[in-house]
């Protein structure tokens, strides 16, 4: 499926000056900027931990959300969603990239950005998780026809190709669908933390969910300061698919839901306010139930606490060092787009 060529090049004028404004007024030294949108978020979302199934031709299946991938990777798991992470990352912090449908990652900024001081490991680990990525794809039935960071699309995505010189680069491609469609017209600028990538993908992939989920409910609530801060339980829980759900353990006659949900859940967040790290991600975090004067706090590390009581809190946490100023600019932006739509409107009415 081609892209849609109506009003894209307004469309594009659009979207390069927020992210260039970004690129101008983002002054924290750990924070970057990335691309996100429905599909993109979703596809990164995308592990084999949850609904996945084996099929003919040692493929893989996979079913999350509105997309339904189709793997010959022996696996997707946060590895891959964290170099997925990264790719999109280095594109949007790249300068003119709305013309530019290729990625350059080097092993030594891959190494430095990932904190990783063995090259051959690293460029291993660049290697199987880009392979991961060229050999899946994605078919994706969603989205709405006027909802500009939720476009509509009908069909498979496959995400990339690469290739790699001695040099020690890897030059990726994003495949022209992914590209145009997803990436140039609709996606948004989020600030994104750099510490996601320091994270290991093995031991502490809740905690890379949980940051990025954290991260979405922060820009999404750009025009409402009191919503950015926290977040369900229920709806964070969604988003972290490297943990199984509750109705996958009831149907596996597992119902630990403390060692298998509640506690990975508390110790990832944990680790991304981890107080000896000048650098962290949160500054504070709490786990609270009721509102107003019946507001509880909930205690994580005793083993009694009720799963359903849990499940219905909410996640309230205090970031380190975000760049509020883009949010507000961000939306100041937006109101004033909306008036002079409405505007526009009105006059058109009238004739």
């Amino acid at each position: 499926m081609k892209r849609d060529t109506k009003d894209a090049q307004k469309k594009l004028i659009t979207n390069v000056n927020e992210k260039k404004a970004a690129e101008s007024e983002i002054d924290s030294a750990i924070f970057g900027i990335t691309l996100q949108n429905q599909p993109i978020n979703t596809i990164f979302r995308v592990n084999s931990k949850r609904n996945s199934k084996k099929k003919p031709m040692h493929k893989l299946e996979i079913q999350y959300g509105a997309i339904r991938a189709v793997t010959t990777a022996p696996k997707l798991d946060a590895a891959a969603a964290q170099m997925f992470d990264y790719l999109l990352y280095v594109y949007a912090n790249t300068p003119n990239h709305d013309n530019n449908d290729t990625v350059v990652i080097t092993l030594s900024d891959y190494m430095r950005d990932f904190k990783k001081t063995d090259r051959r490991s690293a460029r291993r680990a660049i290697k199987n998780n880009l392979d991961a990525l060229f050999n899946t794809h994605y078919e994706y039935y969603g989205g709405y026809k006027d909802d500009k960071y939720n476009p509509q699309w009908r069909g498979y995505i496959h995400l990339l190709n690469y290739a790699y010189n001695r040099r020690g680069t890897f030059i990726v491609k994003w495949d022209s669908d992914f590209y145009n469609h997803f990436l140039v017209n609709h996606a948004m600028p989020m600030p994104h933390h750099q510490y996601s990538f320091t994270l290991n993908p093995y031991k502490e992939a809740t905690s890379i969910y949980i940051l990025r989920a954290l991260e979405e409910n922060k820009r999404k609530n750009a025009g409402n300061p009191s919503r950015q801060n926290w977040i369900k339980v229920s709806t964070l829980l969604k988003n972290i698919s490297s943990l199984k759900p509750a109705e996958q353990l009831r149907a596996e006659g597992n119902r630990h839901y403390y060692e298998r949900i509640i506690e990975p859940i508390y110790k990832a967040v944990e680790r991304l306010a981890t107080p000896r790290d000048k650098d962290r991600p949160l500054k504070s975090y709490c786990f609270t139930s009721g509102s107003g004067k019946n507001k509880k706090l909930l205690e994580l590390g005793d083993k009694n606490v009720d799963y359903n009581l849990f499940i219905n809190a909410n996640l309230e946490v205090e970031w380190n060092n975000y760049p509020d100023n883009l949010l507000k600019q961000w939306n100041k932006t937006k109101i004033s787009k909306n008036k002079k739509k409405n505007k526009n409107n009105q006059k058109s009415k009238t004739k």
